[in-house]
């Protein structure tokens, strides 16, 4: 076998082009659901006419119906796209994998990956969930509002824009919830490919930025092991976390479960 000298690893990229897709078709999906509130607004009917009436043949009941409608057409969401999202970031990371390991022993580096199917069945079952709750997490909300601001006076004429002001309120999470699991799932793949390899330790980087939390900017440069987590987890464990593991590689002789071949300098 030639002798090869290790070099300094170049960055792991992020997936973003796959975030940015993720997060849209969750922003669509919320869409979807303030839509069909707008529909339903001219069916609300709160008038006070109420208080003095009980909750459950009142305005209280009223309004548990329409919510309780709205929520049933939510139930089973259409997103098919989750699982040919995760497959395309779980890609990008793969290549990104090669593309370091060859950056720092110029070899092509070929792994077999049995753990692979499970991490992604788990991940894709995550993710179902979280985008599942979205509507009755947000009708929830909805719900309690409306509740505290009828009981606190609000006239019936202003409800529909008291209403149109929660709207922003799915979309955020959907936001989050695009941003937090496609860095988790690039952070988790990320170790898992490097553990496989024989990687035991990494460096810590953040994005160098003004979003940055203090605690990961402390970390910046300083040397962690994968079996030994930091308090809060391992980068992009964290929720929204961007910081990347740019691992310690060993000598090429030690590197294990791998085939290779020659790539030209």
């Amino acid at each position: 076998m030639p002798k090869i000298t290790r070099r300094k690893p170049k960055r792991w990229l992020y997936p973003h082009a796959t975030e940015r897709e993720y997060m849209r078709l969750l922003e669509a999906y919320t869409d979807s659901i303030t839509a069909e509130i707008e529909r339903q607004l001219p069916l609300l009917n709160l008038r006070q006419d109420a208080l003095d009436i009980p909750e459950s043949s009142g305005w209280y009941e009223r309004l548990r119906r329409w919510i309780v409608g709205i929520a049933d057409k939510f139930r089973q969401p259409e997103i098919s796209f989750v699982r040919s999202l995760l497959h395309e970031a779980a890609r990008f990371n793969q290549k990104q994998f090669h593309a370091v390991v060859r950056s720092v022993f110029a070899v092509d580096v070929f792994t077999h990956e049995p753990w692979l199917l499970d991490v992604m069945k788990q991940l894709e079952a995550e993710n179902i969930r979280l985008i599942q709750s979205i509507a009755p997490q947000y009708l929830e909300t909805l719900h309690g509002k409306i509740v505290a601001a009828v009981r606190a006076g609000l006239p019936h004429a202003k409800l529909a824009d008291f209403i149109r002001e929660t709207y922003s309120l799915p979309k955020n999470r959907a936001r989050l919830i695009a941003r937090d699991q496609i860095g988790k799932l690039n952070g988790q793949l990320t170790m898992e490919r490097q553990r496989s390899i024989g990687v035991t330790q990494y460096i810590w980087r953040t994005s160098l930025d003004e979003r940055v939390r203090h605690e990961h900017r402390e970390r910046e440069g300083k040397v962690f092991a994968w079996d030994n987590p930091p308090s809060d987890g391992h980068p992009s464990e964290p929720i929204q976390c961007r910081c990347s593991a740019e691992g310690i590689y060993p000598d090429f002789a030690d590197l294990k479960g791998m085939v290779y071949e020659r790539h030209p300098l």
